[in-house]
């Protein structure tokens, strides 16, 4: 039995209390905000009455706690056993902990009205928890839900940096197209939260250190901040002959890569930029050697023109 709990709404906090319809654009860029001025939902999580500890969860979280750098794992822990947990961080974008099973699904329909499912999850981490993607797809299929994946290696920024654009692409889609999206990783502690960041920094007026604090301050958790700014570089930093891969959708209404977290590469060439300037030959042979040469605040704001550039190509999906 699932116990639901509802969280009282959450305002937006001094800069980012402005509208989300931010930048002026063009295009499918404007028509991407003209979508955002949608009523706010609750902000919910739906957690079981189950609490008990089990050797997967305990040896998950003492993983998390060493791959992420976490200093104390509360509250950043996941219990299988417990259900879903998740927040509505703007109007239409739900960030939470995996789908277990049709009943998930059909919880997440009928009580958020959810309309698309991003999963960023590899087939390890569903096989890990015991998990069908066969039934979470068919329970989709079942509730009209369209059903996303794209995977990324758990624990890793690099795998992370380069899911982001694709996913991102998906997600701005999604919400264009008038869905409510639910984004989720295993724990939606790292992944989830992190692609949801991006997006709050490429389509909105925040700033990075603005959108991370916006939603962890929603969602306690704890993402990887360089994975965003080094996803954020790649984008800015690479012409237009380098493409998102976004596989079509299939006959099962789903759309994504293949489960092992494989997809193209988007640390390819790049052009003057106003931030910094390496040869095209040296990055395409060392991209993370020049992001991580730079100091830790490069890429971490955005001008106008570069927010537009960016918008552009990630709704476009090119880099």
């Amino acid at each position: 039995m699932l116990v639901r709990e509802r969280l009282p709404n959450v305002s937006l906090q001094s800069s980012s209390r402005k509208q989300l319809s931010i930048c002026r654009v063009r295009g499918a860029a404007q028509r991407h905000f003209e979508r955002l001025g949608m009523h706010r939902g609750q902000l919910g999580c739906l957690a079981s009455i189950k609490t008990d500890h089990n050797t997967k969860d305990d040896i998950y979280n003492r993983n998390m706690q060493r791959q992420m750098g976490w200093a104390h794992l509360n509250p950043y822990e996941y219990h299988f056993d417990r259900g879903l947990y998740y927040h509505e961080i703007i109007p239409n974008l739900i960030c939470g902990s995996q789908p277990r099973n049709a009943a998930d699904v059909a919880q997440l329909v009928s009580d958020e009205r959810v309309t698309h499912i991003l999963n960023l999850q590899q087939d390890k981490d569903l096989h890990y928890w015991g998990v069908s993607l066969e039934e979470i797809r068919r329970a989709c299929a079942t509730h009209s839900v369209t059903h996303m994946r794209r995977p990324a290696r758990d624990f890793d920024p690099h795998s992370l940096r380069r899911t982001i654009p694709g996913a991102v692409h998906m997600l701005a889609e999604a919400l264009n197209n008038g869905g409510r999206v639910y984004v989720h990783c295993t724990a939606g502690l790292g992944r989830a939260p992190a692609v949801c960041i991006a997006y709050l920094y490429w389509f909105t007026e925040m700033q990075l250190d603005e959108a991370y604090s916006f939603l962890t301050s929603i969602r306690p958790c704890g993402p990887k901040r360089d994975a965003v700014r080094g996803a954020t570089y790649d984008i800015l930093t690479s012409v237009g002959n380098c493409s998102i891969s976004i596989p079509a959708a299939n006959g099962n209404g789903t759309n994504g890569n293949n489960g092992n977290g494989t997809s193209h590469d988007p640390h390819h060439t790049h052009h003057h930029h106003h931030q910094h300037h390496h040869s095209h030959q040296h990055h395409q042979q060392h991209p993370h050697a020049d992001f991580e040469s730079l100091p830790g605040e490069a890429y971490a704001r955005l001008s106008e023109g570069d927010r537009f550039a960016l918008q552009y190509r990630v709704l476009r999906g090119v880099c």
